[in-house]
């Protein structure tokens, strides 16, 4: 069985911390074949003369969506045709002890940490509980295979910006992709990612294969287990994020989703509301903001005369537009709106009293959620 260590990277000099996943990668894998995958034209000194470099275009690595454009695309896959196996390796991983082969032996096409709960793709559950793609297991073949078979599924998922690993977790759950994910058990073995203390205890006490995103995701979990390895981590404390950053901003991105889920259930939108009466409702235009905005509309139509709608560019007509009321203004968008809201805060209109964010109100609800995530 063949096996290659895949390493994205785009970064010509590493930080701290990807220089400790490297070094560990090298210590511990190092008997498979490790493989670079750059962007073409630039030079990266620390790829060691013994080790392997892929190119592929610099448009690439310009971003998330692009990053996942490239992991979606047959023809990576075929430049790793050679192996059976690559073990998908981001430098924000970091391996415990060699297990690929234990893992390409049980016969899954794709294996991930797993997640903490299920996602939705239109209205099919997606098994989400397994599949995060920065550190993880893959048969070339099978992916090769899925990506060709199924081009009208990789277009819906571009048009969406959805990334992709979630792909390759929904593709796990369709009966007609033929493309086997492993089941969370598995998961929990192979990797952590989200609550790291969960998936030891889940794992029975010991250590999953690696880790993704470690120092984003309680790195004080890890501090002891990486200074037995070697790593010290004190001086790297401004690297470190002692809060798990990145559940809560999955939470966060998931948050307008389970609220439509809920609605669908029959929660009413004024649930989450601290009252019924607006001087007028302000829409920042999404796709996800119009759709709160309908099933607001369908609880309370005395609202109807009372909406504006703004294109994501016109936040200074909005500001411009909200005079201080005896009622608050309601506002609705899907984005990050805390800088909108200290700006309306700076004119006068104080929030709670002259203005309310449907989001920032869902999301206190959200917080509950979140606090009771590993308990």
């Amino acid at each position: 069985m063949k096996i290659a260590v895949v390493i994205p990277t785009y970064k010509t000099e590493l930080n701290p911390l990807e220089e400790i996943s490297l070094d560990r990668c090298r210590k511990v894998l190092g008997r498979y074949p490790l493989i670079f995958v750059v962007p073409e034209g630039k030079n990266f000194s620390y790829v060691a003369p013994n080790e392997f470099v892929a190119q592929f275009p610099p448009q690439h690595f310009q971003s998330v969506a692009s990053y996942s454009r490239l992991m979606l695309s047959p023809d990576f896959y075929a430049a790793f045709a050679d192996f059976d196996y690559i073990l998908i390796h981001q430098l924000d991983a970091f391996v415990f002890y060699d297990a690929p082969e234990n893992f390409c032996r049980l016969g899954f096409d794709y294996i991930g940490a797993p997640w903490p709960r299920m996602y939705r793709h239109d209205r099919t559950k997606i098994i989400s509980c397994v599949g995060n793609g920065g550190f993880s297991l893959r048969n070339v073949q099978a992916h090769y295979n899925l990506l060709v078979n199924h081009p009208d599924l990789i277009a819906d998922w571009h048009a969406k910006q959805y990334p992709e690993d979630n792909f390759f977790s929904y593709c796990g759950k369709r009966g007609d992709c033929n493309f086997n994910v492993a089941p969370v058990n598995v998961a929990y073995k192979f990797s952590a990612e989200f609550n790291p203390a969960r998936v030891v205890k889940k794992n029975g006490g010991k250590l999953p294969f690696g880790c993704h995103a470690w120092h984003n995701h309680n790195p004080e979990f890890y501090a002891g287990i990486f200074r037995q390895l070697g790593y010290n981590l004190q001086p790297l404390q401004n690297l470190l994020t002692f809060y798990d950053g990145g559940l809560r901003a999955w939470l966060i991105r998931s948050a307008t989703q389970r609220l439509i889920r809920r609605t669908q259930r029959g929660r009413a939108i004024g649930h989450y509301l601290p009252t019924k009466n607006f001087a007028s409702v302000r829409v920042i235009r999404h796709p996800l903001a119009m759709l709160i905005l309908a099933r607001l509309l369908m609880e309370n139509s005395s609202i109807a005369d009372k909406i504006f709608l703004y294109e994501p560019d016109e936040q200074d007509i909005l500001l411009h537009d909200l005079t201080p009321q005896k009622l608050p203004h309601l506002l609705i968008t899907s984005n990050d709106d805390a800088p909108l809201i200290a700006e309306f805060e700076r004119r006068g209109l104080v929030y709670g009293k002259r203005i309310v964010s449907f989001r920032r109100e869902y999301l206190r609800h959200c917080e509950e959620l979140f606090n009771r995530l590993g308990k």
